[in-house]
């Protein structure tokens, strides 16, 4: 009877058991919807402080209406999943706008008015036949009318999801945006192909360039500006042309009284080479130099640009894809940098939520001393570097040739950096003759804050964003953060940090470190293993050639000695090759041992804690009872 009534007790508990796991579901998913863990590092799916300040902030009703195929997208999970993620963050956003946000949720039916309201507004979504679309998109809009359209949520850009929300509501909230004035003899408002490329359908902006179209007045500096104006908030300075002493002046003097400037120079720019190629293929030559440098300016306030030099490293090199099948194919470039958060300064509120930033040929500086101002580096490069000269880098070298040349300098170069503090004007007590100035300012009014940068091909698209096409509509999903650390810079300087910390939200990039060093090991055994057989076998080659060359002519008979020496050449040649083929197939043999244990601790990992939990309860009840 005893064994009978464990057993039934056993079961009453159980079926109890069941009734309060479904009853705490119940309650939890009444009481708690909203209750979110994030337990990814960077915290991804947690709304950001940024976001909350600027909800905060509102001042103005922002009517936002989201427009979700609710009903008719049931069949299609992805699409359903995605939508109801949208809507729960925005649904977020209104509580915690305290009630300056209103959402509308919409479920356009086929050949109704709400169908065609979205489709006024320009929203587009796939036809799933008998013409019914799937939309999801949003029109948000202020007291004034004013209206911010997403036209579409592609899934790709998922993880950007709550900036392209935050910015759509900011957009509304901002009565007048920042003044930006930028100097640049790059085509970034036309393409690499300059104006003509447009003008024939071949080119578009920059997608940074478009970027800082939005967010601010943008302002362009022709190349023979004789003023900057009044009202800039911030001026950007990003590869000039040559200057002349009354232009260097007037950036000077900007700073000294109080202006907020970046500076970005380039000892050798890719985008530049690029841009002047492809102005050339179609008939329209661009005078645009390879390199730029104010260190006229910056080295009287601490930093200056080693000329000519740009900045290798084995550690930060980018992966270029050099055509071809086999680890081969993909290499190590070592002038185009991949900047990682080791190397990014975060404590700078400019940097301080970045994760990447993708360079390329940058150059570095160099300190100088004496000057009064504190920098502060933002970006530097790893140990594992060096300069080598920026002519090394024309013409597509090749990334063998540039990683046996380079060395090792055990030292990290500046690539961006912060300039504060008070500072002496560049041109010292006298003005440049013929300035047209009221007051000469030979020292600066209270403390000046410059950021300077080495590199300006953090603009090519090609090193930070992939484009792609949904319903007929372009978009852009960022790999590095280059526009979040320019355009947050810029809001900083103009006075807004709410959008800082957001703009680099969701980049979710998480490089395998260990699988990383291991990989870059590796290759540098290969490449020095595989140089050394190859000279071999070349070595091995030539002496064949030689030794049987001297019977091909009839004129002399090959002894047995040259014979059984060609059979050892023989021998050794395949010897040779063999080795060489083995080194190729060892080049990634760490890499498989290492993802090999891995799988074994994903499989076997969890059964095996499992299973000496088990053993351990069972060992501590017995041991109780015992």
């Amino acid at each position: 009877m005893g064994p009978m009534t464990r057993k039934a007790e056993h079961g009453v508990l159980a079926v109890l058991a069941i009734v309060l796991l479904f009853a705490i579901n119940i309650i939890a998913a009444a009481l708690f919807s909203n209750f979110r863990i994030d337990l990814t590092e960077e915290g991804l799916f947690t709304i950001s402080e940024g976001t909350r300040n600027i909800l905060e902030d509102l001042q103005d009703p922002i009517e936002i209406k989201l427009y979700f195929s609710r009903k008719h997208g049931t069949p299609y999970a992805s699409f359903l999943r995605y939508g109801k993620r949208i809507r729960e963050l925005l649904e977020e956003y209104e509580s915690l706008s305290g009630g300056h946000l209103k959402l509308t949720t919409i479920d356009p039916q086929p050949f109704t008015e709400t169908e065609d309201e979205a489709m006024r507004y320009g929203l587009k979504g796939p036809d799933i036949g008998g013409g019914t679309r799937l939309f999801l998109g949003l029109v948000a809009s202020d007291a004034t009318d004013r209206e911010s359209v997403i036209a579409d949520f592609p899934e790709a850009r998922e993880r950007f999801l709550e900036y392209d929300l935050t910015k759509t509501i900011y957009s509304l909230n901002v009565a007048q945006r920042p003044k930006l004035s930028l100097l640049s003899s790059l085509p970034l408002q036309f393409g690499p192909g300059g104006p003509l490329a447009m003008i024939q359908g071949r080119g578009q902006p920059y997608f940074l360039y478009q970027q800082l179209d939005q967010f601010f007045d943008l302002h362009d500096l022709g190349a023979d500006f004789t003023k900057i104006p009044e009202d800039t908030d911030v001026l950007l300075v990003a590869h000039p042309p040559a200057l002349s002493d009354g232009q260097l002046y007037l950036i000077d003097q900007f700073v000294m009284a109080g202006g907020r400037a970046i500076l970005l120079v380039d000892p050798f720019s890719e985008a530049a080479v690029v841009a002047v190629a492809t102005a050339a293929n179609i008939g329209a030559p661009s005078p645009i130099p390879e390199a730029s440098d104010l260190s006229r300016l910056t080295e009287a306030w601490g930093l200056k640009l080693h000329p000519g030099k740009v900045v290798v490293d084995f550690r930060l090199a980018q992966e270029v894809d050099m055509g071809g099948a086999g680890p081969r194919g993909v290499r190590d470039y070592l002038p185009w940098l991949a900047v990682s958060r080791e190397f990014i300064n975060r404590d700078d509120i400019a940097t301080g939520s970045l994760n990447q930033i993708n360079l390329a040929s940058s150059g570095a500086f160099e300190l100088v001393a004496g000057t009064g101002t504190e920098v502060t580096p933002l970006l530097t490069s790893s140990t594992d570097s060096s300069l080598i000269s920026s002519s090394e880098v024309r013409g597509d070298p090749d990334p063998d040739i540039l990683m046996r040349l380079a060395t090792i300098d055990d030292q990290a170069y500046i690539l961006f950096a912060r300039i504060s503090g008070p500072a002496r004007s560049a041109f010292g007590e006298t003005p440049p003759e013929g300035s047209d100035v009221e007051r000469h300012l030979s020292s600066a009014k209270g403390s000046i804050n410059v950021i300077v940068g080495a590199d300006v091909d953090l603009f090519d698209d090609r090193f930070w964003v992939e484009f792609g096409e949904a319903h007929g509509q372009r978009y852009a999903a960022p790999f590095a953060d280059n526009g979040a650390f320019l355009i947050g810079a810029i809001d900083h300087f103009a006075g807004s940090t709410d959008l800082i910390q957001l703009r680099s939200r969701g980049i979710s990039h998480r490089p395998f470190d260990r699988v990383e060093a291991l990989k870059r090991k590796a290759e540098a055994r290969f490449l020095a293993e595989a140089q050394a057989l190859q000279n071999k076998v070349r070595a091995t080659e030539a002496r064949l050639e030689q030794l049987q060359g001297a019977g091909a002519t009839g004129s002399d008979i090959l002894n047995p000695a040259q014979e059984t020496e060609i059979r050892a050449f023989q021998a050794e040649l395949l010897e040779t090759r063999r080795a060489l083929r083995g080194v190729q197939r060892n080049l990634r043999s760490d890499i498989e041992r290492l993802g090999a244990r891995l799988a074994f601790l994903n499989i076997a990992g969890v059964p095996i804690l499992l299973g000496l939990g088990t053993l351990a309860n069972a060992w501590w009840r017995r041991r109780r009872r015992g």
